[in-house]
C-alpha cells in the first residue's frame, strides 16, 4: 500500500543521543526478522533508515521531513504533542511542547496531498492526559479547514489557560477557561478542566468540581474513563504517594468511585497494607461487582493472608471471565507452588508466559521446577530467557 514510511518524533528526541538510540533500537528490533528486512540501519545527522518488507522506513523529526509531493496516508497521535522524551510517554506531568496551530503549519508547509488523516487521541492507555484530549478536536478542525472565528478564540483561552496552569496560576488558568466558556458552554474539555482546578490547592472548591465533572462527562462520557485520574499513570510509575493524593481527590467527589477505590487497593497492596487494601477493593466491588481490577487485588490479598481456597476460587472466576489475562495465571501458578502441585504451577506458569507475562521471575521458578524434574535443557534455556527479561527490564 506504501512504499515509504516517515515516523516523525518531537524535535527533543531527536536532538537527544538518548532518543535516537531509543528509535534505533525499535528499528533493530524489527531488523531482527530477516525475512522482513533489507540490509541494515543507516543513520545520519538528518535521519534513521532502514528497508522493511521492501518499504523505506525512516526515523526523523518535523524539520528534517523531507517534502513529499505524492498522496500521503497519515497519522497523528495526540501523545506527539505532548511527550518531547519518546522513552518518557507515559509521565502524568507533561504539557505541551507544541500546539495544534504549530502542528498544522509546520505538516502543511512539507505535506502537498494528505489522501487520508487519522487523528489517534491514545488517551485509553495513558499517552495523552485526558486534560489535553482537546488537542485532537482542534486538529481536527484545523485540517477540515472547519475552524470558525469563535473556535479559534476559543482555542486562544485555552491555549493561554495551559501556560497559566504551567506557571503555577490557577485562578489566572480557571478565569481564561471560564471566558472560554462563554464562547462555548457545549466544550466538555473546559468543564473538565475546570473540575480539575477545582479539586486542589488554593482553588479547591469540591461542589464546583463536582459540577464541572458532571458536565464534562453529560456533554461527552469519554471523559468518564478510568483515566480522567491520573493516580493510574503515577502508579506506573510507581509514585505511590503521588498516586494516592489523586485518587482521593476524585473520592472528595465521589465517596464511592470505583476506579480511584480500586486505586487506593493497589497502592495498599504495593505498601503490604493487605486488610486496608482488602477493604478498599470490597468497597470497589459494593460499587461495582463486577470489576475485574478489584476482583484480582482482592484474590492476591487472600492469597497473601493465606486463604489460599478463597483466593483460588476467585482467580478460576477472573480466568473464566478473562481468559487471556496472563497475571491470573501467575497467581494460580503460585496457589499450585504453594500447595505442592508442582504439574499443575508448570502448567499455570507457562500460560502465563504465553499470554505475555514475560517477566524474570516467571522463568526463574519455572528452571528452578524443570532442575527439581531433572529436566536440565528447560532449565537453562528458562534462566536464558530470565536473563534476557532482566535485561530488558533495566
Amino acid at each position: 500500500m506504501v512504499n515509504k514510511l516517515y515516523w516523525v518524533i518531537p524535535d527533543a528526541s531527536w536532538k537527544s543521543p538518548r532518543g535516537r538510540r531509543y528509535a534505533a533500537r525499535q528499528l533493530r528490533e524489527l531488523l531482527k526478522i530477516k525475512r522482513s528486512s533489507a540490509g541494515r540501519l543507516r543513520q545520519d545527522k538528518n535521519q534513521l533508515s532502514c528497508r522493511i518488507l521492501d518499504t523505506d522506513v525512516i526515523v526523523c523529526n518535523l524539520e528534517n521531513l523531507a517534502p513529499i509531493e505524492d498522496a500521503a496516508l497519515v497519522d497523528i497521535d495526540v501523545d506527539f504533542l505532548l511527550t518531547p522524551r519518546i522513552w518518557d510517554d507515559l509521565n502524568p506531568e507533561r504539557w505541551p511542547w507544541i500546539f495544534p496551530r504549530e502542528l498544522y503549519a509546520k505538516i502543511a508547509s512539507k505535506i502537498s496531498k494528505i489522501e487520508v488523516l487519522t487523528i489517534a487521541y491514545s488517551v485509553e492507555g495513558g499517552y495523552t492526559p485526558l486534560k489535553f484530549k482537546y488537542l485532537g478536536d482542534e486538529l481536527r478542525s484545523l485540517f477540515e479547514h472547519t475552524l470558525s472565528a469563535y473556535d479559534s478564540r476559543v482555542m486562544d483561552y485555552k491555549r493561554k489557560s495551559v501556560f497559566l496552569a504551567k506557571a503555577k496560576k490557577p485562578a489566572d488558568a480557571a478565569a481564561a477557561y471560564e471566558q472560554a466558556l462563554l464562547l462555548d458552554d457545549r466544550d466538555a474539555s473546559i468543564y473538565f478542566n475546570l473540575a480539575i482546578l477545582y479539586l486542589d490547592g488554593e482553588l479547591t472548591d469540591l461542589p464546583r468540581a463536582k459540577q464541572a465533572f458532571d458536565e464534562a462527562v453529560r456533554r461527552d462520557r469519554s471523559y468518564a474513563t478510568v483515566y480522567n485520574n491520573y493516580g493510574i499513570l503515577y502508579l506506573r510509575y510507581n509514585r505511590l504517594k503521588d498516586a494516592q493524593i489523586e485518587y482521593r481527590k476524585f473520592l472528595r467527589m465521589n465517596i464511592d468511585n470505583p476506579p480511584a477505590l480500586n486505586g487506593l487497593g493497589h497502592i495498599s497492596l504495593a505498601q503490604r497494607r493487605f486488610s486496608a487494601a482488602g477493604e478498599f477493593f470490597d468497597r470497589c466491588l459494593a460499587a461495582d461487582n463486577n470489576y475485574p481490577e478489584a476482583r484480582l487485588g482482592k484474590g492476591i490479598v487472600s492469597f497473601k493472608q493465606g486463604r489460599i481456597k478463597e483466593a483460588e476460587e476467585l482467580f478460576a472466576g477472573l480466568k473464566q471471565d478473562q481468559p487471556d489475562e496472563a497475571e491470573i495465571y501467575w497467581w494460580l501458578g503460585c496457589i499450585a507452588q504453594k500447595r505442592g502441585e508442582i504439574p499443575s504451577a508448570i502448567e499455570n506458569y507457562k500460560a502465563a508466559v504465553l499470554r505475555g507475562g514475560e517477566g524474570p521471575l516467571v522463568h526463574l521458578r519455572l528452571a528452578r521446577h524443570y532442575l527439581a524434574k531433572k529436566f536440565y535443557y528447560r532449565a537453562f534455556e528458562e534462566l536464558k530467557r530470565s536473563f534476557r527479561s532482566f535485561r530488558i527490564l533495566t
